[in-house]
């Protein structure tokens, strides 16, 4: 081994300076240009409705100020890497000509798509957070996209949910107006039957009944006959009167909670929710993250050494053998 190094060392001490030096001459930013990270750290909201928060009732959600779960982390991830997501962020700040894709280029989205997941990464740490980094050539741009893009999350959940909402406060509007006007035509034919008389089919009946058997025992033959005629009147509208109240008090509950799906829905089509809580906020950073210069001047240099060594090693063994020889 000795003999070996003292023979090469001045040839392995060649190669390994020319590649250091050839290395860091190589990955100096006029040839390799840095890039930057920008990192924003949020956790997920809970997704319940906030009309039913606030509103409570029956089945009423969760506190929408909690922090969400793990389902709640990965929905947001996933809108997080949508395409709603990535085409808004192009719109906004062009990163197809940032990227330097040409216009007329043939495959210029399946490009730019690519790109944007290489510099665009989201993943959910141990603790339910999600971690948001953003790698730019300017530093100042990747802080914008990292935070704007948490903010368009928040955007696009809304939009899904309103659409989703309007949708439903819509079906809850047909169905309040079919029962108020169901409560209206009920209401009219409740009057008709009232005029006639008809308005406590039991206490009436009760009171009738007592007053025809006084008559009776009295004799007056003229006030019985009008009670007759008044229980005819009863016996004749009474069932009508008990199926229209009846029919009354279960439209009134129909009405009740549709006008309260109606306020649920134009709750969560109004208002405007964050579906995150941001923790640490991207800030512009101040070091470079790619490349890191000094372990590719090492790498490269360890490769050449190490190349040159297995180069010097099978040139001995050939000129051993015979398969070369050295020259005199």
């Amino acid at each position: 081994v000795i003999s070996f190094v003292s023979k090469w060392w001045k040839l392995l001490c060649i190669i390994g300076v020319s590649a250091a030096v050839g290395s860091a001459i190589f990955t100096a930013p006029i040839f390799i240009t840095p890039k930057y990270d920008a990192t924003i750290v949020l956790f997920p909201a809970t997704t319940a409705s906030i009309s039913r928060a606030v509103l409570g009732g029956p089945g009423a959600a969760p506190d929408f100020l909690q922090y969400g779960d793990v389902v709640a982390a990965e929905r947001l991830l996933q809108i997080i890497s949508s395409g709603a997501v990535r085409d808004r962020i192009d719109t906004l700040y062009n990163l197809m000509e940032h990227y330097e894709i040409e216009e007329h280029e043939r495959f210029r989205r399946t490009r730019f798509n690519r790109m944007f997941r290489q510099n665009v990464n989201a993943r959910r740490t141990p603790f339910g957070a999600i971690e948001l980094t953003v790698r730019d050539k300017d530093p100042e741009l990747a802080a914008r996209l990292a935070n704007h893009i948490a903010l368009l999350a928040d955007t696009v959940i809304n939009q899904i949910r309103a659409e989703r909402a309007r949708l439903a406060y819509q079906a809850a509007a047909e169905y309040f107006e079919k029962y108020r006007s169901d409560l209206d035509e009920i209401n009219d034919s409740l009057q008709v039957i009232m005029r006639a008389g008809v308005y406590d089919i039991l206490g009436q009946s009760g009171m009738l009944h007592r007053q025809l058997a006084m008559d009776i025992s009295q004799g007056n033959t003229r006030g019985a006959e009008a009670i007759k005629q008044r229980l005819d009147i009863l016996g004749e509208k009474g069932g009508q009167y008990i199926y229209l109240t009846a029919a009354i008090q279960n439209i009134s509950a129909n009405k009740s909670t549709a006008h309260r799906r109606m306020l649920e829905a134009k709750s969560d089509y109004e208002n405007f929710l964050t579906f995150s809580f941001i923790v640490d906020p991207a800030v512009v950073p101040d070091k470079k993250a790619f490349p890191t210069r000094w372990l590719l001047v090492l790498l490269i240099t360890a490769s050449a050494g190490l190349l040159s060594l297995l180069g010097i090693i099978l040139y001995e063994q050939m000129l051993q053998k015979g398969i070369l020889k050295r020259k005199q």
